[in-house]
């Protein structure tokens, strides 16, 4: 049950953890464990359950207060894996989140992109960059990975460009090594990055 859980005290780790240039780039908040995905790579089921359990909106902007006293300035990461799968409690709390001007990167599916409204929620509380899971490009590799990835292959590139229209960077990640990957698997990832200019991570 998130609702007990404490503040980190991110105190304790002092200013020049986070000097801008020498230290950590960004300050992590928590909001939420556990995604209802099934993701065959994903460890966050094992980790944290299928159940997707909140901290309350005042905690969360408790806990950010302090991560920005503790680093004013910093870039928030939330370490959310999928911070707006519950859209009820993702619209309180980013309207929340608003007043607290501070500038974020969180991660999220690709499904977000259907929903303009919460697009707009989103950049307006300060989001700056969204790590949106693709995995990979071909149907079949995304089948033995998750149905729902499966189906949202065919929007992927619109649905990117929805979130780069509404003022949000996207950091695609990918994944090789699938075994039905070949050479051809990396043309096609870089052929997707120059179409939709996204940032991209892949992961072996």
């Amino acid at each position: 049950d998130l609702r007990s859980s404490p503040t980190p005290r991110y105190d304790l780790l002092g200013p020049d953890f986070f000097r801008r240039g020498q230290g950590y780039p960004m300050i992590p908040v928590q909001t939420s464990r556990g995604c209802p995905r099934k993701c065959d790579f994903c460890s966050v089921p094992q980790v944290y359950g299928n159940a997707f359990r909140t901290k309350t909106v005042a905690q969360v902007v408790r806990d950010v207060e302090a991560a920005k006293a503790a680093a004013p300035g910093t870039l928030v990461l939330f370490a959310d894996d999928n911070m707006f799968i519950n859209r009820r409690f993702a619209r309180e709390l980013l309207r929340a989140l608003i007043p607290l001007k501070i500038r974020y990167m969180a991660q999220s599916d690709i499904d977000i992109a259907r929903d303009p409204e919460l697009l707009s929620l989103i950049k307006d509380s300060g989001c700056m960059m969204l790590l949106v899971g693709l995995e990979s490009l071909s149907e079949d590799t995304l089948k033995t990975v998750d149905a729902f990835k499966a189906r949202a292959l065919g929007g992927y590139e619109a649905g990117v460009r929805r979130i780069q229209e509404a003022g949000i960077s996207v950091l695609g990640a990918f994944i090789v090594g699938f075994d039905g990957d070949t050479l051809e698997t990396f043309t096609r990832i870089a052929e997707f990055v120059e179409r939709t200019q996204v940032f991209p991570q892949v992961t072996i």
